[in-house]
C-alpha cells in the first residue's frame, strides 16, 4: 500500500514540476519594422513564415505601415530568430537603431519640405 502511495505522490510531483516550467514561459509581443513590403501578398508571405515558426502565437502584419506585430512564447523563440525568419522571406527586418535613424531623417526631410513651401507674397 505504501508503494502505491509513494508512486502516486511521485507522479503527482512530476506533473507539478512539468507544469511549473510552463509558468516561467512568458508571452511577449514585439513590433518589427519590415522594409520592402508593398502589398497584402508581401505581408501574407511574411505572416505565413512567422506563423510556421515554433513559439509564434499570433502575427498581425501591415504592409501600409511596414511592420509586423508578433506575439510569441519567449521560452521557445527569441526576437532575433523572428528577424531571421523575416529576412529569409526576402524582406528586411530593420534594426531598432536603423528605424530610429530613419525616423529622424524622415522628420528632418519633412521639416525641410515644409520650410520650402511658402505661400506666394502678394505684390500689391
Amino acid at each position: 500500500m505504501q508503494k502505491k502511495q509513494l508512486a502516486a505522490s511521485l507522479i503527482f510531483m512530476l506533473v507539478l514540476a512539468f507544469r511549473a516550467t510552463d509558468a516561467f514561459a512568458v508571452s511577449r509581443s514585439t513590433t518589427i519594422r519590415v522594409d520592402g513590403m508593398h502589398c497584402k501578398m508581401c505581408a501574407a508571405s511574411v505572416t505565413k513564415a512567422l506563423k510556421a515558426t515554433a513559439g509564434v502565437e499570433d502575427v498581425q502584419m501591415s504592409a501600409e505601415k511596414g511592420e509586423a506585430v508578433v506575439k510569441f512564447d519567449d521560452a521557445k523563440v527569441i526576437e532575433a530568430k523572428l528577424r531571421e525568419v523575416i529576412n529569409g522571406t526576402g524582406f528586411k527586418a530593420l534594426d531598432k537603431t536603423a528605424v530610429a535613424g530613419k525616423s529622424r531623417r524622415t522628420k528632418s526631410m519633412n521639416a525641410r519640405t515644409q520650410n520650402t513651401r511658402r505661400s506666394p507674397k502678394s505684390t500689391s
